[in-house]
């Protein structure tokens, strides 16, 4: 993401905030004449960092790779729900500039469901979900829905 991108996002997340208090000050941050403020710096900021540390997991290993993964990816699926969630109370307004940070809600996996039923919990039943799907690919075969 360019920092024009970053500023441009940073002007929406400002604009929402303010017209969610009805201020009319959004109008200045959607323009850029609020470019300058304390808050509009701290949330470019925010983004910025927020980017760095997904290139530094995507670039680099470290011991806990995977669990830093993952609280990236819940980080990232909270801050989508909460984006959904204000663009579902305060309108589509803002959906064409900040409608692509939304993450689709995961679908549950079916085989873990399966896996808790048998008595694995939570990334025990993961990994058994994944062993199974490794195992089915192997022998060249796939899951699907019935009627599939």
């Amino acid at each position: 993401m360019i920092d024009e991108e970053i500023t441009r996002a940073a002007r929406q997340v400002c604009a929402a905030q303010a017209w969610k208090k009805d201020s009319p000050e959004s109008q200045n941050y959607l323009i850029g004449n609020y470019d300058h403020t304390v808050w509009m710096r701290l949330v470019k900021r925010g983004i910025q960092l927020g980017l760095e540390g997904q290139a530094m997991v995507n670039t680099q290993h470290c011991p806990n790779c995977e669990d830093t993964e993952q609280k990236l990816h819940d980080f990232r699926q909270e801050v989508s729900d909460m984006i959904t969630d204000i663009l579902s109370k305060d309108g589509a307004v803002f959906t064409n500039y900040i409608g692509r940070f939304i993450i689709p809600k995961p679908k549950p996996d079916p085989l873990v469901d399966v896996a808790e039923s048998l008595g694995y919990f939570n990334t025990a039943a993961q990994g058994w979900a994944g062993d199974v799907r490794d195992a089915l690919d192997d022998l060249g075969f796939e899951i699907r829905e019935k009627g599939q």
